[in-house]
This record gives structure tokens, sequence and C-alpha cells, in this order.
């Protein structure tokens, strides 16, 4: 049978591992109990971890009496699960401290068993946070898939769905709600009746629109022709987004318009600044 010394040295080695900086004291009170315990310590994983546990509180000065039981009435025991969780929490912290909350949870669903094996392994504990994180970062993919989009894949995602409710105005209904702030496209694109509620509404605002138009052209019959032209103008510089800069210039007096197309110069300084301000 070992000497007390010789446990001493083994007890002090196992406890460094689960609480070095502590390892001196907590392992002078652990030693003394009885040979025969310790022996048992030594062997039994769980109950070392736990007498430790207990020990690091008592010398905190926060052990309570409601959480004291006895181990073959020598050794006090706390909680297994709060123990092991703890000792867990602590090794993860080591290998990925920023999403160590999420990873001990993950790897606390392995068992008891399996996670007294990574507490004693280093490199299958390393294994296993990978793992573990690899599943959590899947798991948030599969719920943003929306939120990954850049502005582009989501006109593109957008145009698609908007097709499908409105063919005829998909175009002018997809420009309009791309200018919605992008956390209200990604709920659009996931609530299949809150985006029919904006392409009606995007309908009735473009209905108006076509009606005041026509009343404008009624009382100026020169800016429709205008409008041809400042059409075909704008189509030279940017040729997609020449009915949207076309429409925001025919917002300008009809006489500051006929002054602009006898000036390409400041036309097109005109037609750049619209440019810019449908991209801001």
């Amino acid at each position: 049978m070992m000497s007390k010394d010789e446990i001493g040295e083994r007890l002090l080695e196992k406890v460094r591992r689960l609480c070095p900086t502590q390892s001196n004291k907590a392992t002078g009170m652990l030693l003394e109990l009885p040979t025969e315990t310790l022996v048992e310590l030594l062997t039994d994983s769980g109950q070392l971890q736990a007498a430790v546990v207990k020990a690091q509180r008592s010398l905190q000065g926060q052990a309570t009496e409601a959480e004291r039981v006895h181990c073959q009435d020598h050794i006090p025991v706390v909680d297994r699960h709060v123990a092991l969780r703890e000792h867990l929490y602590s090794a993860v912290c080591a290998v990925n401290l920023e999403n160590a909350d999420r990873i001990t949870e993950e790897l606390l669903q392995l068992g008891e068993a399996e996670v007294f094996s990574l507490l004693q392994d280093r490199e299958l504990l390393d294994t296993a946070v990978q793992e573990a994180l690899d599943r959590l970062l899947g798991q948030s993919s599969d719920t943003s898939t929306c939120e990954c989009e850049d502005k582009e894949d989501l006109g593109n995602i957008l145009y698609s769905k908007v097709e499908e409710l409105q063919p005829d105005l998909c175009a002018k209904i997809t420009g309009m709600l791309l200018e919605l702030p992008e956390d209200t496209l990604q709920t659009l694109l996931r609530d299949s009746q809150a985006l029919q509620t904006a392409v009606q509404k995007a309908v009735n605002a473009v209905q108006a629109g076509e009606q005041q138009g026509t009343a404008e052209s009624q009382l100026d019959p020169d800016k429709q022709e205008i409008g041809e032209q400042l059409f075909d103008i704008v189509c030279e510089r940017y040729d997609e987004d020449a009915p949207k800069i076309t429409g925001m210039l025919l917002e300008m007096e009809t006489a500051t318009l006929t002054r602009l197309l006898e000036s390409r110069e400041d036309l097109n300084h005109k037609i750049d600044q619209a440019y810019d301000a449908l991209h801001k």
C-alpha cells in the first residue's frame, strides 16, 4: 500500500490539473482524510473532482451546510453536475474563451463519463470543442442564411419573389422595395404575408403615380416629349438606372429641363447627381 507521502504526490498532481491556483491548499485539506478514502479519490475521478470543488469553496468561505452531503461519512460532495460543469467550463475557456458558455452546454450533452474523459485528455478536449463549435456555427448559419446575403443578392432574390406576385410591375416594384432598410428586406424575404402587403402598397403607389403623371402630362404637353429625350440620353450613361433617373429629373420644372437639354454638360451633371442620390 502507498505511503501518505506517495499518495500526497499523486493527489497533488491530479488536483493541480483541476485547480492550478489553489492546488496546494486543496491537496492539504484532502490529505486530512483517511488513507483509504484518499486511495478511492485517486481511482475515482468523479469523487475527486467533487471533493476538489468543495475544498475550493471552503477556502473561499462560500461553503454552506445546504451544499454538504457526505461520501462514506468523510468527503463533502457538491452536486456532481454543478461540479462537472464548472470544471468543464474552465477547461473550455482555455481553448475557446469567446464561446465558452455555449460550447460547455453543448459538451455537457455528451454525458458524464464522456465529459470526464475530455477533462483528462487535452487533445481530446480540443477536438470536442472544435466539433461543438462547428455544430453551433452550422446552426447559426442555417437560421441566418438571408442575413448573409449582400444587397445585390437580396435584390435578385426579391425580384424573383415579386415576379411571382406582380409579373408586369416586378422591376419597378423591386426597385421601390430595395430602398427600404436591409433588415426590413430580410423580414420581407422570410414572411410571405409581409411581402404581399408591401408589394400591394407599391402597386398602389405606382398606380397613383401614373395617374398623377397623366394629369401632369395633360397640363404640360411638352413633358412627355422631354421625358423621351431625357431617357435616351440617360441610357447612354446609366442604362440600368435610366427609368429611375429619368423619373427623378422629370420632377423638375419644364423650363429647367428645356435649358438642360440645350447644355449637355449641365445635363450630364444633373444625371450624375441623380445617380449618386439613387445609390447612396
